[in-house]
This record gives structure tokens, sequence and C-alpha cells, in this order.
């Protein structure tokens, strides 16, 4: 959840600084922030799957 509000705030900031939306859409950085955050946690869940499949696979061909 700090994860979020972090970087809810810093993609704000960074909007306002830069425009990619004015003060009455502010709250789209939220959905932006939930998306992107979601689909990271989606993709970091899969590769650290497919690294646990690997190491275990290692280590049978190592031990037998």
């Amino acid at each position: 959840m700090l994860k979020y509000i972090v970087a809810s705030a810093i993609v704000m900031l960074f909007g306002f600084v830069v425009g990619w939306f004015n003060q009455s859409n502010f709250w789209m950085a939220f959905v932006y922030v939930g998306v992107v955050l979601i689909l990271a946690y989606m993709v970091d869940a899969i590769k650290t799957r497919k690294d646990i499949e690997y190491i275990n696979s290692r280590i049978k061909n190592y031990n037998k």
C-alpha cells in the first residue's frame, strides 16, 4: 500500500510539472499507477515462478 501511495504521489507531481493532466483530472494518476502496479506484480510473480522451476530442475539434475 505504501508503494502505491508513493508511486501515485510521484506520478501526480511529475504529471503536474510536465502537463500530463490538469487539476480537474488528477485522480487519473491513481488509476494509471494502480494498473501499472498490478501488471508489474503479475509479471514479477510469473518470472519468479519460472525462476523457481528452473532452480528446482537444476537441483534435480545435480542430485542425479
